[in-house]
């Protein structure tokens, strides 16, 4: 299928420069076909969502769109250079345009939330450390993390590690974020505001990708979802035509989504009622 041509901003998407690009990706490590022959397309401004049931390989496509697993078979190009093919030095480059926020959050056990953060900075060797206090205090003062920048992974809640590793992950302005289910145990209202960071994201050109299985999250950043099923990526298309989709294993997957919605309702409407 050729989904290079579908108008989602008001004007024809091939005129939008493309910012991240997979071909004939498959990923078998150790013999085990993870990834199976994936085509991939992304131009700037876009928010794509990745759906589908655990162990469909939803991960492992973030990953691999950010260089941080390598394809068997295929390419993987980022603001058109194959990145599997650079050395070492040439992909920091690359790296530098991304952000990554982990599943399990990803934070250094040993470092507390400050030096955490702190990281990416050093290690890209970008500003002083004066300039370093100052970007990272003025982040954790927006997310609220502020009073606990002293504090080790160990001693957060598993929302706080969420939301450190998304800190971490948007430090540097990147062009390129992914992010992999970032919402689990944050509050509504952080949610709002991870929301609106990767809307003025795509408005300013840069592309983010996320895995998530919370549906409102999808419908409030989505201008793509693709479906993934045992590694192949079996639908892509704007939200409501996923939705409307006719496709069993499609509509099995959406309609997970709508269930696990319903639940996360149900478990808001206990939290807001007296019996807590």
């Amino acid at each position: 299928m050729n989904f290079d041509n579908i108008d989602i901003f008001g004007e024809r998407i091939e005129q939008r420069k493309v910012l991240l690009e997979m071909k004939n990706v498959s990923f078998a490590p150790e013999g085990k076909q993870v990834i199976r022959n994936v085509n991939l397309t992304i131009h700037e401004g876009e928010s794509l969502v990745f759906v589908g049931h655990s162990g469909s390989g939803k991960s492992s496509m973030l990953k691999l769109c950010s260089g941080l697993y390598t394809p068997t078979e295929g390419s993987v190009f980022i603001d058109g250079v194959n990145i599997n093919k650079l050395s070492r030095l040439k992909r920091l480059e690359i790296i530098r345009k991304i952000g990554f926020v982990f599943q399990d959050s990803g934070l250094v056990t040993n470092l507390n939330i400050y030096e955490n953060v702190a990281l990416i900075l050093r290690y890209h060797k970008l500003f002083n450390e004066k300039k370093i206090k100052e970007i990272i205090n003025e982040k954790l003062i927006n997310y609220k993390l502020d009073h606990i920048s002293h504090l080790i992974p160990s001693y957060l809640s598993p929302g706080q590690k969420r939301l450190v590793s998304f800190v971490r992950a948007v430090i540097l302005e990147n062009k390129i974020l992914f992010l992999d289910d970032p919402t689990t145990s944050i509050d509504g209202y952080m949610i709002r505001k991870i929301i609106d960071h990767i809307k003025n994201l795509t408005q300013q050109g840069g592309v983010v990708i996320t895995v998530t299985n919370n549906q409102e999250f999808s419908d409030a950043i989505a201008h793509h979802i693709a479906v993934m099923d045992q590694g192949s990526l079996i639908a892509f298309d704007e939200p409501e035509k996923i939705k409307s989709s006719s496709d069993p294993i499609v509509k099995q997957i959406m309609q997970s989504l709508n269930k696990d919605k319903e639940l996360a309702d149900e478990f808001l409407k206990i939290m807001e009622s007296d019996i807590f």
